[in-house]
This record gives C-alpha cells, sequence and structure tokens, in this order.
C-alpha cells in the first residue's frame, strides 16, 4: 500500500516562497492499493490539493471512477471538490461517504454549500447525476470493506466480526462472496474537533500492512482506550500537528488540532511504527514545519529511546510514501524544470564550506536536535585536536602546559573524522 499527501495545509491554503518543501495544498490524501477495483482512484478529504489530483488521475492514468471519504466538511477539506475535473466531465462517477451531523449529510453538503449559486456557478443539480452519496451514521458501529471485483460495501462492525471469526466470506452483492483476505478493510472513528469528524484505519489484509488518517484532531488529558486500539501497531499515522505547545497554550486550544508532544504520547502509547506531521499551519514555513518535527521526535526519544529519526516526518504535497519500509519512495521537485534549468549551474554546487550557524540549522531541520548536538560535539573536538597540533609548542610556553602533556594519538583524530565523514558525508 502506498499513500500520496496531494495537500498537507492546514485551514487555508497558502503560497509562499518559504514553502516549497512542503507545500501549500489544503488536505487531499490519495491511497494506492491493489484491494482496489482497477482504474478506480481513493481519496480521503477534498482540500485545493484535489484540484492536481484530478488532473493527474484523469489527463495522465485515464482514471474516471472515483472514491472520495470526507473527514469531515470544514471548507480546507472539501474546497477542491467544485474545482476538480471529476464533477464536470461524462464518464466520471465520484462515490462519497461522509459523516451526519444535525441531518446534514454529503448530498447536503454538496448541493446546498458546494455547488450553489451565487456562491458557484454551477448549482448540484447539472451535476448530481455524476455522484453518489453515502451519508456514515453512529461512527464507529460500520466498517467499509472494498474488494478488487466486489467493490464497496459497508458492514456493522458486529456482522463484519461474525464472519471474520466463522472464517466466512464477505457477502458483497446477491450471491457473491469474496474472502476477507483479499480486501481493504477501513475501520472509522471519531476524533476531538469542534465538528463531527472521522478518522479513517485502512488495513490491507493481503500484506498485513495498517495506515491511519487522523487529521483535525486536539489534544487531550488522557488518551482512550478507542483511540490506542484505533492507531494500534499502525505501519504509518499521518497526523495533524498544527501547533506548536507554545501557540496552543498561548491562543490555540479550542481549535481542534495537535501538538507535537501530544502526537508523540498516541504514536508511544499505540506503538505506531512511522509518523508524518500533516495539517501545517497556513503561517508556517518550511523551518517551522521542521521544528514541530524536531518537537515531536525529541517527545517520542524521552518516552523511546530506541525510535528512530527518519520514522518522524513532515508530510509534504506531492510526497509518495511505503506504508511500510522506507517511508520516501519520491519527493517532487516543487521547482518547475523550467525554473531549475534557468538556475545558473554554480548556483547548484553544494556549498561544503559554510558560515557553522547555517550548517548548524541545515542539520537540526535534516536530522534532529540529538543529532545536531552529536556534530556539534564531533566539530568542536575534531577542532580542539587540530589546534593543539598546530600550537602545542606555543601553548606550553603560554599557557604553562606540564612538560609531559602528550597530544591526542593520532588514531583518535583519524576516528573522528572517520565518523563525521560518514555520519555526514556532505
Amino acid at each position: 500500500m502506498q499513500v500520496k499527501p496531494w495537500g498537507t495545509r492546514g485551514s487555508t491554503a497558502t503560497s509562499r516562497s518559504d514553502i516549497l518543501k512542503t507545500g501549500g495544498n489544503t488536505t487531499c490524501i490519495e491511497i494506492f492499493s491493489d484491494c482496489l477495483p482497477k482504474d478506480t482512484a481513493f481519496f480521503i478529504d477534498g482540500g485545493t490539493g484535489l484540484v492536481p489530483a484530478s488532473k493527474n488521475v484523469y489527463f495522465d492514468r485515464k482514471i474516471k471512477d472515483i472514491l472520495l471519504l470526507l473527514t469531515h466538511y470544514h471548507h480546507d477539506h472539501t474546497q477542491g471538490i467544485p474545482l476538480s475535473v471529476f464533477p464536470f466531465i461524462d464518464g466520471c462517477m465520484t462515490t462519497v461517504y461522509g459523516p451526519i451531523e444535525n441531518n446534514i449529510g454529503p448530498y447536503k453538503i454538496f448541493c446546498d454549500f458546494l455547488f450553489r449559486k451565487p456562491v458557484f456557478p454551477v448549482n448540484f443539480e447539472e451535476v448530481a447525476h455524476r455522484h453518489k452519496m453515502h451519508s456514515l451514521h453512529h461512527i464507529g458501529t460500520q466498517v467499509m470493506i472494498i474488494h478488487p471485483i466486489g467493490g464497496t460495501i459497508l458492514l456493522s462492525v458486529d456482522k463484519y466480526r461474525q464472519l471474520e471469526r466463522e472464517e466466512r466470506h464477505i457477502p458483497f452483492k446477491e450471491n457473491e462472496y469474496h474472502s476477507v483476505k483479499e480486501c481493504l478493510v477501513i475501520w472509522m472513528r471519531e476524533v476531538s474537533h469542534p465538528d463531527k469528524t472521522i478518522s479513517f484505519r485502512i488495513e490491507e489484509k493481503p500484506t498485513g500492512e495498517v495506515f491511519v488518517f487522523m487529521t483535525d484532531t486536539e489534544n487531550t488529558d488522557g488518551i482512550s482506550r478507542d483511540i490506542i486500539n484505533h492507531l494500534f501497531d499502525a505501519d504509518l499515522l499521518i497526523i495533524d500537528c498544527q501547533h506548536s505547545r507554545v501557540a496552543y497554550e498561548d491562543f490555540a486550544a479550542g481549535f481542534g488540532h495537535s501538538t507535537p508532544d501530544y502526537v508523540a504520547r498516541l504514536a508511544h502509547k499505540a506503538s505506531v511504527k512511522k509518523v508524518a506531521l500533516t495539517h501545517h499551519d497556513p503561517g508556517a514555513s518550511d523551518d517551522d514545519v521542521a521544528m514541530r518535527v524536531a518537537e515531536c521526535y525529541q517527545a517520542l526519544r524521552e518516552l523511546d529511546n530506541t525510535f528512530k529519526p527518519q520514522n518522524v516526518f513532515a508530510a509534504c504535497d506531492y510526497m509518495l510514501l511505503d506504508v511500510s519500509g522506507d517511508h520516501v519512495v519520491e519527493q517532487n521537485d516543487p521547482i518547475p524544470k523550467k525554473v531549475a534549468q534557468a538556475v545558473p549551474a554554480d548556483s547548484k554546487k553544494e556549498h561544503v564550506n559554510q558560515d557553522p550557524l547555517v550548517e548548524i540549522v541545515h542539520t537540526y531541520k535534516k536530522y534532529g536536535m540529538q543529532t545536531t548536538v552529536l556534530l556539534c560535539g564531533l566539530t568542536t573536538m575534531l577542532w580542539a585536536i587540530q589546534e593543539l597540533e598546530k600550537n602545542i609548542d606555543e601553548m606550553r610556553e603560554e599557557q604553562g602546559l606540564p612538560e609531559d602533556f602528550e597530544l591526542p594519538p593520532p588514531r583518535l583524530t583519524t576516528f573522528v573524522k572517520l565518523l563525521l565523514n560518514r555520519t555526514f558525508p556532505s
């Protein structure tokens, strides 16, 4: 199973020169699996990331069947839907599942809010024939099952567990049954946010891989057993981490979003293997997002000193992630090729001898706090040894070093240089 975030920004789309790495599209995630029906694209949420995603799906991949799960209906998770190509192309069919609250479900959202003049120039009645709507009632009592031939069905959790216990096949249609071992099984759990919001746990039964998407969820003092079970042993968790702890305590409490320390507690309690932070604040630069990652990693290391730095990172627009194994399969270059080609060749060369402060910041963003401290310690040690070697006679005279003072053995210098070169080859 693979996951492609097409949008990772929260609250509102943004475009600035300091977010080229993370991107500025709002929430939209695509899931790839052999368990999906042929020529079906599977998305969670329809923020502005759905706009480029729809063009890729229809024009490049020639796919016309769309499965869209909506976590909730806030603008940053739905505003790309009427701007995508899917509603306006004959032959395209978008099947939508979303929560219902106060008798408002996906049909009413599309009909009364997303596609309605004068807010949008096309009324939903003009494109309704290209959509199928399903409301999700009583979140946590149903499970969604997807099979490459059988398609998509909803079963009660009790019914599914009974079939699984008895090792019986899943009934998709009349006289059509398929083994659950060939399916995607999607569990749903309501999370803490100002309006009804769903987290989706996606289990790929043939491989045993588990992906959880938990956007727009707020810190809680305790962590419920239901949430721990929902996240338990996930290979990859993509989770909201919009605010720093300082921002949360100063002004953002109650907004419905998480902090790095809370994400770390969740991941640790649920034995999550990899964590990708998403729903980045619209005002956050790439450096700010890197700080949230560093804060989360530091909190995880305090809870589990075996947690590896490469297993917590920022979800970025257009990257492709393996649910298990090495996490980043493909990191799309956010700079268009024509722009890159216009950059003088000299400016593309790496500058090894940078200002030390720049080098420290670069290392912090790339490797995290503990590795940066290690680098600073090693380079300081190497500098001290080299200074001693160059000035030993002068220091004996001026600093009063005793005559029997000896330099560190040459093999120590060689070892430190080797360690630096292997750990930080650039």
